[in-house]
């Protein structure tokens, strides 16, 4: 499992530079980013290569976010994986709140059971 941050932003030039500044000037690296604009504010997720040190940072920083726990999964490169896992999910009652992919493949996943999403996924041999 990993730890995904979560940061409500003004939809301006500059403020995930300032999100970056913070973990990058630590020297952690950002594994995973996704991010989009509604309604004027961006909402970014990162997985960092050090959480622990990440959260010092950022909180050192003044920098508000949340923080939720996530599975990295790897699907394997080919039609139907992602309906699979959904499909999976979706039939357990599990809801999916957050779906996307790290630099270097991996798939993240957040649901509101990730300990039974976790038995799923090694039940599919992705984890």
């Amino acid at each position: 499992m990993a730890t995904q941050f979560t940061f409500k932003l003004p939809d301006e030039p500059g403020s995930l530079a300032t999100v970056a500044e913070v973990i990058g000037k630590t020297g952690i690296n950002i594994d995973a980013i996704a991010g989009f604009s509604i309604n004027g504010q961006g909402i970014i997720t990162i997985l960092a290569s050090n959480a622990e040190t990440a959260e010092t940072a950022l909180k050192d920083a003044n920098v508000n976010f949340s923080t939720q726990d996530v599975l990295l999964i790897r699907l394997q490169d080919k039609p139907g994986q992602v309906a699979m896992l959904t499909r999976a999910l979706a039939e357990e009652g599990i809801n999916l709140n957050t779906f996307y992919v790290t630099m270097t493949g991996q798939q993240v996943i957040g649901t509101d059971n990730i300990a039974r999403t976790k038995e799923i996924a090694r039940d599919f041999g992705i984890v």
